[in-house]
């Protein structure tokens, strides 16, 4: 699953899959501090980007089929930071709860 969305990312963003892996692990590294993803994100995603964004994250914390406390704070908080309101959070939280 983590794949498929790699491919659609890359293809979106007109990157290589493995440079979309590279900038994953180095965001993750660097985890100290959001700012700048975040901030990349505010300045160049669009609306349908950041629901886009925000469905995939529901999708990989429910890949396990449960939700883990840590998993829906991370993605309540980056929705936040991004601007998306907790209704579209919860709207899309329920569609992949129940799928």
């Amino acid at each position: 699953v983590l794949m498929e969305e790699i491919k659609v990312i890359s293809k979106k963003v007109n990157k290589d899959e493995e440079e979309i892996l590279k900038l994953i692990e180095t965001y993750s590294k660097d985890s100290v501090s959001f700012f700048e993803f975040v901030e990349d994100i505010n300045n160049s995603y669009t609306k349908d980007e950041k629901l886009s964004l925000l469905k995939f994250m529901w999708k990989i914390a429910y890949a396990d089929g449960k939700l883990d406390v840590d998993e829906e704070r991370i993605i309540r908080r980056l929705a936040d930071l991004i601007k998306i309101k907790d209704m579209d959070v919860l709207k899309l939280k329920h569609l992949f709860k129940y799928s």
